[in-house]
């Protein structure tokens, strides 16, 4: 198994289309994992991210490892290696995020503006 960190990369989308997985923090970064198909050990960095986290979970988008602040180092190891071999949950985890985020919404959002100032007149 071949890890590489990468912290603030400026080639974010072509490091996560070569990735077979990631170790992320629960931002808005988890939605564009979930558009590349990438199946992801999250981590919650601040209250606001840990809704989206435990919904992801449950949707079978993402494994969470918690609170960074409540995590281990070998704690984290474990659920990373976990999922590294685990090639069957990391598939189901690929389809689940594209499913999920299609990058579509923009043009439903603006289809949907359209038609209620449409239905205005």
């Amino acid at each position: 198994m071949t890890v590489q960190f990468h912290r603030n990369p400026a080639n974010m989308a072509e490091l996560m289309a070569w990735s077979d997985m990631s170790v992320s923090a629960g931002g808005s970064t988890l939605w564009e994992l979930a558009f590349m198909g990438l199946p992801s050990v999250t981590l919650v960095l601040a209250e606001n991210q840990e809704g989206a986290v435990r919904r992801l979970e449950e949707q079978g988008v993402c494994q969470s490892a918690g609170w960074a602040t409540q995590v281990d180092s070998r704690t984290l190891a474990e659920r990373i290696e976990f999922l590294a071999y685990a090639e069957g949950l990391r598939r189901r985890f690929s389809v689940a995020g594209k499913d999920l985020v299609d990058g579509l919404g923009s043009q439903r959002v603006i289809q949907a503006m359209l038609s209620k100032l449409g239905g205005e007149d």
